[in-house]
């Protein structure tokens, strides 16, 4: 279970995420982080249920795709982007 789900993973060019998030959650963003923890994409999310594309900006690798909710990590989802 969780929030999001996520379309083709691994991918090539970029991946869609499908999102649906409670109310109570408050704001939320989705970041996503390369094999160091540096941050290499952040989407504020506009509502709490919807489809968001990534991907496309990052190079080829293993990345960690976190779910945020004012503030706090809600749900992590790992990803692989291929050549």
């Amino acid at each position: 279970g969780g929030f999001l789900t996520i379309g083709e993973n691994p991918f090539y060019d970029r991946t869609t995420l499908e999102y649906n998030i409670p109310e109570a959650f408050g704001t939320c963003a989705l970041i996503v982080t390369n094999a160091l923890g540096q941050v290499a994409e952040k989407r504020n999310l506009p509502d709490h249920a919807g489809m968001i594309e990534v991907g496309h900006l990052l190079a080829p690798g293993i990345y960690f795709l976190s779910l945020e909710c004012d503030g706090m990590s809600v749900q992590t989802v790992k990803l692989l982007k291929n050549n």
